[in-house]
């Protein structure tokens, strides 16, 4: 993975909203499109682990760094709502010349966007994978080294984005390795690819606005702290995937399976057609970085049965 990283160049593409967003291509010569969001304090580079896994050998992969992440500019305030990332992804698409209906798969904070993406635009996107994703019902707390903090209000949300400290390299990396449920199979300090997920922490210019952008998404029909009640669930064309872990404690799967999906998405009020459904990897938040085959398989089992039946 890492070799296939140094030898495909960051690519920076202006687009008419007047931002610049950054991606990298994988694969170009393959038959299904795949769009990579990025999860919090990630980028486009953890692509390349997946892009050398045999689940993924006939994906023409573009990992992309939304508005506000590393790589990508901020022009405007919009970068709060995923919803406006997912307009912007979407414009990139066009300026790219993506044909068709392409997938979209959303690490973490990334399935917010991925959600937007399929709900707002079902003529581009054929489906949206939510991969330990925030939940559907927006984020109600964050985490740092492993211990849940209730989020009080959006003041509170920004007070405790800017808490991550960013400053020393060894501390972002006990940071990230801290969420991991696997941490012998963990990328090791002194690995090169360490340095790119250190870099991609340390410059993310839109922390806090991905941080309000997080606890203001909420697609349910509930009305949430920080969010009031929305009826997008039904009106989902595009299928909507959800992989989770039930060893994931950075998103509890209580929450994503309870709260998420069997109470509000999954009764016939708000999936009529069968879009909505979801499948357990059995790992834990850091998946792609410390199972990555684990989320590759169940990955590639829930698109043939849900996408290219």
């Amino acid at each position: 993975a890492l070799a296939v990283l140094e030898s495909t160049p960051l690519q920076k593409t202006e687009i008419p909203s007047d931002e610049t967003l950054s991606y990298r291509e994988y694969n170009k010569e393959q038959q299904h499109t795949l769009i990579m969001l990025p999860g919090y304090m990630t980028d486009d580079t953890l692509a390349s682990i997946l892009s050398v896994l045999p689940e993924f050998h006939d994906h023409h992969i573009i990992a992309i760094n939304p508005s506000g992440w590393h790589g990508s500019t901020m022009n405007t305030p919009a970068v709060e709502s995923h919803a406006s990332n997912a307009d912007l992804i979407v414009e990139l698409m066009e300026v790219l010349g993506v044909a068709g209906q392409a997938m979209v798969m959303g690490f973490s904070t990334g399935g917010g966007i991925a959600f937007h993406m399929a709900a707002r635009h079902p003529n581009k996107i054929k489906a949206a994978f939510l991969t330990h994703s925030i939940p559907l019902g927006g984020l109600r707390y964050l985490t740092a080294f492993g211990e849940l903090t209730p989020l009080v209000d959006l003041d509170h949300v920004a007070t405790m984005s800017t808490a991550f400290p960013t400053d020393d390299p060894d501390v972002v990396y006990e940071l990230i390795k801290s969420m991991s449920t696997n941490k012998e199979g963990f990328v090791p300090r002194d690995h090169k690819l360490t340095e790119y997920i250190i870099k991609a922490a340390q410059n993310m210019p839109g922390k806090v606005e991905v941080a309000l952008a997080n606890a203001k998404f909420n697609v349910t029909p509930i009305k949430t702290p920080f969010s009031p009640p929305s009826d997008e669930l039904s009106t989902l064309k595009s299928k909507v995937i959800v992989i989770h872990g039930s060893e994931d404690f950075i998103v509890p799967w209580k929450i994503v399976e309870v709260e998420s999906m069997t109470n509000l998405a999954i009764i016939e009020q708000w999936a009529p057609k069968g879009l909505l459904f979801l499948y357990d990897d059995g790992t834990g938040h850091m998946s792609l970085i410390d199972r990555p085959r684990d989320l590759a398989g169940v990955y590639r089992r829930a698109l043939e049965e849900q996408v290219l039946m």
